[in-house]
């Protein structure tokens, strides 16, 4: 779990991964990545406030372009970066006219492989921004902070040999927030309380990650080989386990 202190902005399914544990006995470093949902009636100086407590220095919006008109980020402090980085041209819904049946976790979670996969050159990207040695502190986000941000972070903690179990219990955290995320995300999307969408999409279910990372693992022996198809070398990762991990063991 996250040692970081979060401010009291409203800043829905708002979380650092500061302090997971890896396999081999170190934490995470705390401060350097957040995840969260869409920005939900954010004011200017909130935001501001949200970016000075964590010391932001880059977001990254997973959105679709429709998503970010129906939900904007307000005006940021100067020097704040903001990506627009749509994962992959799809969401769920692109599965129309009708969701495949039997549509569980098992077959979510392939779902989510699918979306690391067609997204792989933008993961690549986001884990050479992350182990840069000078990169600022990031937020990443999508709209609840459950599916497309849920896989940026698996892959991270992946990456950093963090363990299944611990990854899919952060992922689970976001249970915590669905009834909110779900209240918000309607109201801005109205068309998502009209269709018929399988109850297991506006579940955090551990299941589904799980499913998400077995069938990468066995369609190409997991995100590491995946990414490196997608110009991630050994250096970015080796760049990446020495910024965030580096000896941490307290």
């Amino acid at each position: 779990m996250s040692n970081t202190t979060l401010p009291r902005v409203p800043m829905v399914n708002l979380r650092g991964v500061g302090g997971l544990r890896t396999r081999d006995g170190d934490r995470i470093r705390p401060g350097l990545l957040y995840r969260s949902a869409a920005p939900f009636d954010l004011t200017a100086a909130a935001a501001a406030d949200l970016i000075a407590s964590l010391g932001l220095g880059v977001i990254v919006d997973l959105r679709s372009d429709g998503e970010r008109a129906g939900v904007p980020w307000p005006d940021l402090p100067a020097g704040v970066r903001l990506h627009a980085v749509e994962l992959a041209a799809h969401t769920p819904r692109s599965h129309a006219p009708a969701w495949p049946d039997p549509f569980g976790p098992l077959e979510f979670g392939r779902w989510y492989a699918a979306l690391a996969e067609a997204g792989a050159e933008r993961l690549a990207r986001l884990v050479r921004m992350l182990a840069h040695p000078e990169s600022a502190p990031m937020l990443v986000h999508c709209t609840a902070g459950k599916d497309r941000t849920g896989i940026v972070i698996a892959c991270v903690l992946d990456l950093l040999d963090v363990d299944d179990d611990t990854i899919v219990v952060d992922y689970e955290r976001t249970r915590g927030a669905m009834d909110e995320v779900r209240t918000r995300t309607t109201a801005v999307l109205p068309g998502l309380a009209d269709a018929a969408v399988p109850e297991v999409v506006m579940r955090a279910d551990g299941a589904t990650l799980r499913s998400c990372l077995a069938e990468l693992r066995r369609a190409h022996g997991g995100f590491a080989p995946l990414l490196a198809r997608h110009g991630l070398t050994d250096r970015h990762h080796e760049g990446l386990r020495t910024r965030f991990l580096g000896g941490v063991r307290r």
